[in-house]
């Protein structure tokens, strides 16, 4: 798991029936920016995408992988040193034996990340 080190998941309010919206803050000193580059900090998408999918897990009280990935679009870089709080717009759709996920990751000026998916 991330989330002792990248990033810290500050609270999720429920918008309405499987639709959540989460605050996490994001902790500039994490290991993972020391190779994703020191001298220019960025936020990998591969952690960006564990992220969403450990916060997911949480609200669900499941244990699942993201199975398929139909679409991740990285919109604008994610800079700890400029951004240190982002907002998951957050849909889970639960199914028999898996969930759809759709999840914005964005402050409020941008939108960062957008990904389409299905956990199971």
């Amino acid at each position: 798991m991330l989330i002792q080190d990248f990033y810290k998941h500050i609270s999720t309010n429920t918008i309405a029936k499987n639709q959540y919206e989460v605050t996490v803050h994001l902790n500039p000193n994490s290991a993972v920016y020391a190779g994703h580059f020191p001298d220019q900090p960025i936020a990998p998408g591969v952690v960006l995408t564990q992220m969403v999918k450990e916060i997911s897990n949480d609200i669900l009280g499941k244990s699942w992988i993201l199975r398929e990935a139909s679409q991740i679009k990285f919109l604008a870089m994610v800079d700890p040193n400029k951004i240190n709080q982002l907002t998951l717009d957050l849909l889970l759709q639960p199914e028999e034996n898996s969930c759809k996920i759709k999840c914005v990751a964005k402050d409020a000026e941008t939108s960062y990340f957008k990904l389409i998916g299905t956990l199971s």
